[in-house]
């Protein structure tokens, strides 16, 4: 192999705190691997955060790292949003040796619709048809999600995708009654 294969991974987590990035590159032995940067943009920010890695990090990125919380940070822990992130990782040159993601963060969503599930109280026999009914929806919104998710990620259409996943919060808000 006479190049780099660059590649990057931002697993979905619970943690609404952290944002985890590794890197899933393969690496030439003849190529030196120099300036390795890794460039996230926050939804909703223009400006991007610039980190100095190094090959085959495995980072856990706070609120405080991303810009997005300033006053603070060794005592409070903001959560970082949900959201369309633009990941790009390079070794030099930067301009030939690069991925570019876009990841749609969907842990605090994820976590309400977790949390609808443990407040439904659902038992092994037949529930009554309201919770069935709420079932099916939570399954519909999830399934919405993973629409979201796909249309940004991997058929790179963030609008459409974005326009899926502002549809899925109206619904799950109808649910949980911030929209009653």
């Amino acid at each position: 192999m006479n190049t780099h294969r660059i590649g990057l991974e931002t697993p979905e987590t619970s943690n609404e705190d952290l944002l985890k990035v590794f890197d899933m590159s393969k690496y030439s032995l003849l190529l030196p691997i120099s300036c390795p940067t890794l460039v996230i943009t926050v939804p909703g920010f223009e400006t991007a955060t610039v980190f100095e890695v190094t090959p085959n990090f495995s980072n856990t990125y706070s609120a405080c790292d991303l810009g997005i919380q300033v006053k603070k940070c060794d005592c409070e822990f903001n959560s970082i949003p949900d959201g369309i992130y633009v990941i790009k990782y390079s070794v030099s040159p930067h301009d030939q040796l690069y991925a570019e993601y876009n990841h749609l963060r969907l842990t605090k969503v994820r976590n309400q619709i977790a949390q609808e599930y443990c407040n439904l109280d659902v038992n092994l026999c037949l529930t009554d048809k309201d919770k069935r009914e709420k079932l099916l929806k939570l399954k519909e919104i999830s399934a919405y999600l993973d629409a979201a998710k796909a249309n940004v990620e991997y058929c790179h259409k963030t609008t459409k995708g974005f326009k899926i996943y502002e549809y899925a919060l109206k619904q799950l808000d109808k649910i949980t009654c911030k929209e009653c």
